[in-house]
């Protein structure tokens, strides 16, 4: 995909990114966005996340948002469609642009956005899609997923593994086993990474997590996927479990604001004091563990390295509803998102 986004005229426009949940098409996608040879290439690089749910004016007013930086949002908020539309063109008529579009429904969205980004040579838009007819109706690129067997490995590794360290021989086997199991999923890859790495680097440990997957990783892959993040919820504390099914209360495709979130963690009284550690602290570092552990996608971090924003993947969302409503902890909390009540 990298070589299609910096191939001046000869790639097509529109890339086309097309998996089912969990397969990593954001992941992939935001992989590229963010090498040094893209940020170069491109003038103006814009990431709007569509989702289910969407009218024309909310993603224009993002993609504006996203150009504009700066302009305050009740600027763009005053502004009719034509209007959004027109300073949208006009803000990417002369720049090199790459647009990613990411989670869309239905051919709609590309179709409503398409007539406002005026494309020259070497412009690029990604899509990333679980629908074949959105990702056809473009009429550009498909990439269809999943990974390879290697790049499945390498991504095991990058999550259990320091920087530029060699998985152990004693264990490369097992874990390559794991891996494959997880059928080029990358969703089911990391979360896999998560459990793992967590664990010891021995043989027993490592011997031990393969045997109880096996029966998960052996279903069909939807079930897989399920059957594999299910087990990571299963390994969290009792503290990161009740943390956990509170990011349930949120709405989907939203984008936490982790400061906000340790507050209310905090308010809830989720938190225990522990090491000496403020209740603050002691909740970053909670949210720190479920970064590592996959459970979130970290979005941005501030300057000190912690999570700054991120978000929750649909499935990892639907397990925290799912198991809240087990538990019965939405009625407890009142089934509304945090800070709506």
């Amino acid at each position: 995909m990298s070589e299609q986004l910096l191939n001046g005229e000869i790639s097509p426009a529109v890339i086309s990114v097309l998996g089912m949940g969990g397969m990593g098409k954001t992941t992939i996608a935001k992989k590229n966005y963010n090498t040094y040879a893209v940020k170069r290439h491109f003038q103006r690089r814009v990431w709007v996340t569509v989702s289910q749910k969407f009218t024309p004016t909310e993603l224009l007013q993002r993609i504006l948002d996203c150009v504009l930086g700066t302009t305050t949002e009740k600027e763009i908020r005053s502004l009719t469609d034509m209007q959004l539309g027109e300073r949208l063109r006009a803000l990417l008529e002369n720049v090199r642009y790459l647009v990613v579009m990411d989670d869309i429904w239905e051919k709609g969205a590309w179709g409503l956005i398409k007539c406002d980004l005026s494309a020259s040579p070497g412009d690029r838009v990604i899509l990333t899609t679980h629908i074949e007819d959105v990702a056809t109706h473009a009429q550009g690129q498909v990439h269809r997923l999943p990974l390879l067997s290697e790049e499945s490995w390498e991504l095991f590794c990058a999550k259990v593994l320091p920087a530029g360290e060699r998985c152990p021989p004693e264990l490369e086997k097992m874990g390559k086993e794991m891996v494959r199991r997880c059928r080029g999923m990358p969703r089911a890859v990391l979360v896999l990474g998560g459990l793992v790495s967590e664990r010891e680097r021995t043989r027993y440990e490592w011997e031990a997590l393969r045997r109880r997957l096996t029966q998960e990783l052996s279903a069909d892959t939807n079930e897989m996927v399920k059957n594999i993040q299910g087990l990571s919820y299963d390994d969290l504390s009792g503290d990161l479990k009740i943390c956990f099914l509170y990011m349930g209360l949120f709405p989907a495709e939203m984008e936490i604001d982790a400061t906000k979130l340790v507050q209310l963690w905090v308010a809830e009284g989720f938190i225990q004091q522990a090491n000496g550690l403020t209740l603050e602290e002691t909740a970053e570092r909670h949210l720190e563990e479920l970064a590592n552990r996959s459970v979130i996608q970290v979005v941005d971090r501030d300057y000190m390295g912690w999570v700054d924003r991120f978000r929750i993947h649909d499935l990892l969302l639907h397990l925290a509803k799912d198991e809240g409503r087990r538990n019965q902890f939405n009625d407890v909390h009142g089934g509304s998102p945090p800070g709506r009540r």
